[in-house]
């Protein structure tokens, strides 16, 4: 029998597409043409064991890649494994995520003293606390003073002058506390009244802040002053000059001995400094006049000159506690 007449009994079969051996394209293996040879059992056998050899190879393979590389996972969980692929992204993010903070840094550092505000930096060391400094000054020379009070009080008494003593008599309450406790209550209740009609007006915001820092100021200052006047228990100087009684009482609460220190000092120091935090190129305006008004509880003989240096002292480092700790949009960053 010719071959001729044999083919066409047996037409050229398709190609082997069994989904477990996933095609047999993929490997490179060519069929065989469709010849009555290859057809035979025991060659097919042959051919379907070696094809099995192949596909066994290779999934061993990359269980292998998968055990090595992956600890176990297959290689397409492997491609699903956020860890494994994305090693490159998180290299990539990480490197963002710093840049990041450095422009934070760089902006907290550099931005926030420059629009007035305080820092973390700056609380902490980094400013020149000049309020702080001034006041513990202050304070040094009131306790060095105390040596020369009694002298230097009769000396002041003896050159006053009657008309002088009545015009300094007119001016020195100008640094009562009331005076000044009232004129931060009505700016407050001002300026709320004016954030209903000029919303994002910052000197409404400005006027606010600095009314609440002054009686927060006032507050925490009186606080420690009237502490003090108690604990020490010190007598007016007109009670040295008219019967040449000076005593110290501790821990008393008669009204004869609480010269140690001055309220009024302690209240326009604290507004002086408020004022030098609105305008600050009027600051030794401010000062000046603080100082002045101070000065003229010593030459009424209301105070020593000691009770006059502690005072604004305190005034000052209770307005330096206030802003750094409750008012730092406030304050600038050099109190």
């Amino acid at each position: 029998m010719c071959l001729e007449c044999i083919q066409p009994a047996f037409p050229q079969p398709p190609a082997i597409r069994d989904p477990a051996l996933c095609g047999t394209e993929a490997f490179g293996i060519e069929l065989a043409p469709a010849h009555p040879a290859l057809l035979l059992p025991a060659h097919q056998a042959g051919f379907l064991e070696h094809l099995k050899v192949l596909m066994h190879r290779r999934k061993r393979h990359r269980q292998r890649f998968g055990e090595v590389a992956h600890r176990g996972r297959t290689a397409r969980q492997a491609l699903h494994n956020g860890a494994a692929r994305g090693v490159g992204q998180r290299a990539k993010r990480s490197v963002q995520g710093w840049l990041i903070v450095k422009h934070v840094l760089k902006y907290w550092h550099f931005a926030a003293p420059v629009k007035g505000r305080l820092t973390w930096a700056c609380r902490h060391g980094n400013q020149p606390r000049m309020y702080l400094w001034a006041g513990l000054v202050l304070i040094a020379l009131g306790l060095a003073a105390l040596a020369t009070d009694r002298w230097s009080i009769h000396v002041i008494y003896d050159h006053v002058s009657g008309p002088m003593h009545r015009f300094l008599d007119s001016i020195t309450h100008l640094a009562k506390a009331g005076h000044w406790l009232l004129a931060a209550v009505l700016a407050y209740g001002l300026a709320r009244l004016f954030r209903l009609f000029l919303l994002h007006d910052p000197r409404v915001f400005l006027a606010q802040d600095a009314a609440l820092a002054f009686i927060a100021s006032l507050a925490l200052g009186s606080l420690a002053l009237h502490i003090l006047k108690r604990l020490v228990g010190r007598r007016r100087p007109r009670d040295e000059i008219e019967m040449h009684l000076y005593e110290f009482k501790l821990w008393t609460f008669k009204s004869d001995y609480n010269s140690l220190p001055s309220g009024h000092a302690l209240t326009i120091f604290a507004v002086a400094a408020i004022l030098t935090c609105i305008w600050p190129m009027l600051a030794a305006l401010w000062f000046a006049i603080a100082a002045f008004l101070s000065t003229t509880r010593v030459l009424l003989t209301a105070h020593f000159v000691s009770d006059v240096l502690i005072g604004a002292g305190m005034g000052l480092i209770s307005t330096h506690i206030v802003l750094v700790h409750f008012f730092t949009r406030f304050a600038p960053n050099w109190v």
